[in-house]
């Protein structure tokens, strides 16, 4: 089959390949499946496999369908999915980190905006599965349960002698026994029972209801949920959804001072609240890179 090809400028603040080592791990083949050897990322968006990598200053996008699709529709996907779709927050990021005197220390983690945990066609739904299984584990290990969830229950289909899945509808998941998605996620019966929570609420038409609330209102009707405390609503929010604001700066501050030694005054920290979400995403990816527990840049 031959790929239908979309090209999309990417901002200065972005590394693409960067951004991917950290998210998606060596030797944990997920359903978004990152081939680190040829940097390149496959992927589905609404049913149609997308294959993404950069070539010189931009970002190639091959779609594999052999029938009509909207362009404009996929590119959206996309940048929304690369979290490319608010780069203004993290460029304010970077304009922080130097007001702050500490942009220097962040070198490493220049380039860096990991993508989205949610897909577009159904945000909190997709983002509060993820995130529960992030819940009280490593990386790692989430996405192995994240990868288990989805090959089990997911639609699977060809391209290319190339294995692709769709994240698993709602309606599926809610006609499924909560042991079964213990077992089959490798998961714990409190997260498949929050998970089946989350599946219910979406199929009734719930979830979707709530993504236009301000910050405060989605962050209280999150924690609602059943299975979903303060940490998986934040996380959810952030990592999910995009929307920086919501990390508590008590928590920036104590990030910034644990991996870096760095004393932020609160009251400057308060000017960047917007982004805050975003330094402290950094700062954990400083963590990790100093470490070298799970990736390299």
């Amino acid at each position: 089959m031959r790929a239908k090809r979309i090209e999309v400028e990417t901002s200065e603040y972005y590394d693409f390949v960067k951004s991917m080592n950290f998210v998606y791990i060596k030797d944990v083949r997920v359903p978004e499946y990152w081939d680190r050897e040829n940097r390149k990322l496959y992927i589905v968006a609404n049913g149609i496999p997308l294959i993404i990598y950069k070539q010189g200053d931009k970002l190639i996008i091959e779609v594999l369908s052999k029938g009509q699709f909207s362009y404009q529709r996929i590119e959206n996907f996309v940048l929304y999915k690369l979290n490319l779709d608010n780069v203004e927050v993290v460029q304010e990021g970077w304009k922080a980190l130097e007001v702050l005197g500490i942009a220097a220390k962040f070198e490493l983690a220049k380039g860096f905006i990991p993508p989205k945990l949610s897909d577009p066609k159904s945000p909190l739904y997709t983002a509060l599965i993820r995130t529960i299984f992030l819940q009280m584990v490593s990386v790692p290990a989430a996405l192995h349960m994240t990868n288990r969830f989805i090959t089990a229950f997911g639609k699977r289909f060809y391209v290319d002698n190339k294995i692709f899945y769709d994240f698993p509808e709602s309606g599926a998941i809610i006609r499924v026994d909560d042991r079964k998605i213990k077992e089959q996620s490798g998961t714990s019966m409190l997260k498949a029972k929050a998970i089946k929570e989350v599946a219910k609420l979406h199929y009734e038409g719930k979830l979707d209801k709530l993504i236009n609330l301000d910050d405060n209102a989605l962050l209280d009707e999150l924690q609602k949920i059943k299975g979903v405390g303060h940490w998986t609503a934040v996380v959810t929010m952030m990592a999910g959804l995009g929307r920086w604001a919501v990390q508590p700066l008590d928590r920036l501050s104590s990030h910034l001072k644990r991996v870096l030694g760095v004393d932020a005054p609160m009251p400057l920290l308060a000017q960047f609240r917007h982004c805050a979400g975003y330094l402290s995403v950094c700062t954990m990816f400083l963590d990790e890179a100093l470490r070298k527990r799970y990736f390299k840049v």
